[in-house]
């Protein structure tokens, strides 16, 4: 007896193509999730950088002008480091040199905050012009 049915079903030619479309699809699925899991991650410890910046620079506010400079020759406030989500932040500030005419009035103080995620360094950076008369600071991240 002849069977009446069609041959049905795919050719090995049509599963093979489909199947090298799917892992193509799943392959830059995963690569897009990747890329979006990273820079998440990067802007997680950024966020944490500049709140460490902040702190560090608003610190520069509390004291009195004279009782700064004096500070800002010790090493113990001019460099450290903050762990914060098992993640080292090192921050260290800088007097930066002005002119010889602004020097007794004026201080320049930049504040740097660095961190490596998979060996790459991040960096955070803030300016501080510090006066008697108050402090202006402008960041750069």
């Amino acid at each position: 007896m002849k069977s009446n049915h069609k041959n049905s079903g795919f050719t090995l030619v049509e599963v093979v193509v489909s199947m090298f479309l799917a892992v193509i699809l799943i392959a830059s699925a995963l690569t897009s999730v990747t890329s979006v899991l990273w820079q998440m991650e990067v802007s997680r410890n950024r966020m944490v950088a500049t709140t460490v910046l902040t702190q560090r620079t608003e610190e520069l506010k509390i004291p009195s002008f004279a009782t700064l400079k004096t500070n800002l020759a010790s090493s113990a406030y001019l460099a450290g480091i903050e762990s914060v989500n098992q993640r080292q932040y090192h921050w260290i500030r800088a007097v930066v040199a002005l002119d010889p005419s602004e020097a007794s009035d004026l201080l320049l103080v930049r504040t740097t905050v660095f961190w490596t995620i998979r060996n790459h360094e991040y960096r955070a950076v803030s300016l501080s012009y510090i006066s008697k008369y108050g402090v202006s600071t402008k960041s750069a991240l």
